[in-house]
């Protein structure tokens, strides 16, 4: 048994012995060498919001210990706010170390502006946001409203914007100021006149306020009358109004009460009125000058006598007058010591000599004691003073000539001086315009214009 043991044992070592260079071999291969290293590792990026990063966003590889500087740029209207994951930090620049595979985010946040509108109006009107300032977010859309008052219109906005439609929108990418304009609704009055005269508005149109009222006047020239409005007014007085509550018209009319007009400026120059019948011995007493008139400009008829038994006259018909009257002229005297027999009014009969003057009516003369006179009776001659009168003036003479009463009025230059006076002679008609330059002493001259005979209704 012991020779058995001894056996295996001695088997063994010779096995050993056998095996031991493999063994070493083994061992010197596998104990003593270390295997191969990992140089590489892989980074990956990602970005969170607004921006980009550099390298740029994805997997990237990198050998062991390589630094990598990482930036982050955020986009317009964005900001860099961090990294996350396996690096921390709030620089948009930054660097890593690659000793190990690594995963790093980006992060971006919108930049949030704010900008100011500020909005009002002129006028009378609404806007919606209200009259103020208001602070939006950039880019924000603003829809905007105008409305005009009762009465008022929307004219446009302006400031910032130029629009005319009352809805409006607008972005704010800035600061912006708009302003809503509001206007009153204007409506027009339409003024024409038929006939002579002057209207107040004048003649043409106007653009009124909504509900203005417009006062109206007429006023007939020299000679006519006035008889009413028509259009959008239906009235008889000369002063009346409109209200503006729509577009308007309206029309004054005027109608001629002439008889007779003459103011000489048609005339030729030294030559006789055409118009007048006259009465002159020498045939050179009476003519047309151009160098004295009444106003700013003209002719007038000038009448002068250098002797007593000239007596150069003036006249013209008029045809048959029963109703009242309105007589006027405008006189000037070159002399106050003389006598001018001015006007005469009369039933076709000349105021010269003593024939025929029971047809006269009115007389008005500028005597030679410096008064204007009239005629108060008949037989024998009873004169009233009127007024003085001064060399080279002029006087307008008027007269208001009630026929069926045989009674007539005085006004010298628009004021009334005699009323009630009866005619010199009894008469139912009158048709005849009269005036006389008579010598008393010898040397006279007068100058006449602006002879006007209306009748009234």
């Amino acid at each position: 048994m012991k020779n058995l043991h001894r056996l295996f044992m001695i088997l063994m070592i010779f096995i050993l012995i056998s095996v031991m260079p493999t063994l070493s071999f083994l061992v010197g291969c596998g104990g003593k060498e270390s295997p191969p290293a990992i140089t590489n590792f892989n980074l990956n990026l990602a970005i969170n919001g607004g921006g980009n990063i550099n390298p740029s966003a994805g997997a990237h590889t990198f050998e062991k210990g390589t630094v990598v500087n990482l930036t982050a740029t955020p986009d317009v209207g964005w900001k860099f706010d961090s990294w996350t994951g396996d690096i921390s930090g709030t620089s948009a620049t930054i660097s890593v170390t690659m000793d190990r595979d690594k995963s790093i985010s980006a992060h971006f946040s919108k930049v949030i502006s704010t900008y100011v509108l500020t909005t009002s109006l002129n006028g009378s009107g609404t806007i919606d946001p209200t009259a103020g300032k208001y602070t939006y977010e950039a880019g924000t859309v603003i829809n905007v409203t105008a409305t005009p008052s009762t009465g008022w219109k929307f004219d446009g906005w302006t400031g910032d914007i130029s629009e005319t439609n009352t809805a409006i929108s607008l972005t704010l990418d800035g600061d912006k100021s708009i302003a809503a304009n509001f206007s009153k609704v204007k409506y027009v009055l339409t003024i024409s006149l038929n006939g002579s005269g002057t209207v107040e508005p004048t003649a043409g149109t106007h653009a009124y306020d909504i509900g203005t009222v417009v006062n109206l006047t007429a006023t007939p020239a020299r000679g006519w009358k006035f008889v009413g409005w028509s259009g959008d007014i239906a009235e008889t007085t000369s002063v009346s109004t409109v209200t503006m509550d729509s577009n308007k018209t309206a029309v004054a009319n005027f109608s001629s009460m002439i008889i007779f007009e003459d103011n000489f400026d048609s005339e030729t120059t030294a030559a006789n009125p055409s118009k007048w019948t006259v009465v002159d011995p020498s045939d050179t007493d009476v003519s047309i000058d151009d160098t004295v008139y009444f106003g700013t400009s003209g002719k007038s008829a000038k009448m002068q006598d250098n002797s007593n038994t000239d007596l150069p006259q003036l006249y013209k018909d008029i045809g048959s007058q029963t109703g009242t009257l309105w007589y006027e002229v405008s006189v000037r005297c070159a002399q106050t010591n003389v006598i001018e027999g001015v006007l005469y009014i009369s039933n076709g009969k000349a105021p010269g000599g003593s024939s025929g003057l029971e047809g006269i009516g009115v007389s008005i003369t500028f005597w030679s004691d410096g008064y204007i006179k009239y005629i108060v009776s008949g037989v024998p001659y009873v004169w009233g003073n009127i007024q003085t009168y001064q060399a080279d003036k002029w006087y307008t003479v008027k007269v208001f000539v009630d026929v069926p009463k045989q009674k007539y009025d005085i006004y010298i230059d628009g004021v009334l001086k005699v009323s009630d006076v009866n005619f010199r002679f009894p008469l139912t008609s009158l048709d005849r315009i009269s005036f006389v330059a008579r010598v008393e002493p010898p040397s006279s001259t007068l100058w006449i214009d602006n002879v006007l005979v209306t009748k009234v209704p």
